[in-house]
């Protein structure tokens, strides 16, 4: 566990199969890319040397504008749908605060906006006037 922007301790779940993933890297990448002064990081780029943030950030940067998206913010990109797609399945705010780090609700809340198809289905299924065929669509 390292400390991150506001020096603030994070734990972070992770999927069964991003474990399997970090140990396939450990066994097989890793040991090829290791040079004395690699010191104790996970991961290395291609010198041996420990990964630095901006050069996840160069990377994912240039795959995103391959994919055609123009949105600045590369790897804070995967963290707003991470924690959007959380919130429209069914996290609860307060525990998507927690993982992204707020202090603050009120910056989650802007950070999970819901969007309006996800507002459309939710009024669909649960809204009574919907529900009995009366009340139309947003």
């Amino acid at each position: 566990m390292r400390k991150d922007k506001g020096e603030k301790d994070r734990r972070v779940p992770i999927a069964k199969s991003g474990c399997v993933w970090v140990q396939l890297y450990l066994t097989h990448v890793r040991p090829g890319l290791q040079q004395l002064d690699s010191g104790d990081a996970l991961f290395l780029d291609n010198r041996g040397r420990p990964f630095r943030e901006h050069q996840l950030t160069q990377i994912v940067s240039k795959y995103v504008r391959r994919a055609g998206i123009r949105k600045p913010g590369a790897c804070n990109l995967f963290r707003h749908s991470t924690a959007t797609l959380m919130h429209e399945n069914g996290a609860d705010i307060r525990v998507v605060q927690e993982m992204l780090g707020h202090a603050d609700i009120s910056t989650t809340q802007v950070y999970t906006h819901v969007t309006i198809n996800h507002l459309r289905e939710v009024y669909a299924k649960t809204h009574p006037a919907a529900r009995s065929g009366t009340g139309g669509a947003l």
